[in-house]
């Protein structure tokens, strides 16, 4: 049933707007150290109309014993409403669904901030649902990112309470981020690359607080129509 809502929100999207903005983005991720090596690849294209209704489709690889696999597709929808020139609100819904079956249902709300013409700032918060198992997390992201004339620098800060049943997500308890970003906009084909350099929460003492943290890295290319 949530499926077929989010569909009638893109065709009612696709017919009552004509295109404001859409850009593509293809990044690759590596972390070392975390159960081994993991390399995983994704394909990100979103698109929001002159009605602020906003689409997006993400596919996604992973790479395991040297061979590429299918790690699921993600679909979301959303709503931008600028409440001022400078501040806005995006609420949102993203279906995230495995091979396996699974579908993890992301409700979001995310709020943002321009400062200035250089500075902005931005939140979220996030509940997840995953449909097989009743497994549930909260999540809390805070965004700043400070433009420069050859491009943009930010960090975000993620903090994430899991809440498990038997058989759900497999790292219980609270996971936290801290990643560091950066992009160039200055090429003339006006393709944008960009990168990314996190501390994410791996294991802990046995406790449900995570204490050990491994490095995760990203490169990727975007472009905006």
């Amino acid at each position: 049933m949530k499926v077929r809502y989010l569909t009638s929100a893109l065709l009612l999207a696709m017919a009552s707007g004509l295109a404001a903005a859409a850009s593509v983005d293809i990044r690759h991720e590596y972390v070392p150290d975390r159960d081994g090596d993991e390399n995983r690849d994704r394909v990100y294209v979103s698109h929001r109309f002159d009605n602020q209704i906003g689409f997006s489709v993400e596919a996604k690889w992973n790479y395991k014993d040297g061979h590429m696999g299918n790690a699921g597709h993600e679909t979301g929808v959303s709503y931008l409403w600028k409440a001022t020139d400078n501040f806005s609100l995006t609420p949102s819904i993203n279906i995230d669904s495995s091979p396996s079956g699974a579908s993890v249902f992301k409700y979001n709300l995310t709020g943002a901030y321009k400062i200035n013409d250089e500075w902005d700032v931005a939140a979220r918060i996030r509940h997840g649902y995953k449909n097989t198992d009743d497994s549930r997390y909260n999540q809390l992201n805070f965004y700043a990112n400070r433009k420069f004339e050859w491009g943009k620098l930010g960090v975000e800060a993620e903090y994430k309470d899991i809440h498990g049943s038997d058989g759900g997500w497999k790292d219980k308890g609270h996971d936290q981020l801290i990643d560091f970003k950066g992009e160039y906009t200055k090429l003339e084909s006006g393709v944008i690359p960009f990168f990314s350099i996190a501390a994410i929460t791996h294991n802990g003492d046995g406790s449900e607080f995570k204490d050990e943290y491994v490095p995760r890295f990203r490169v990727g290319l975007k472009y905006n129509f």
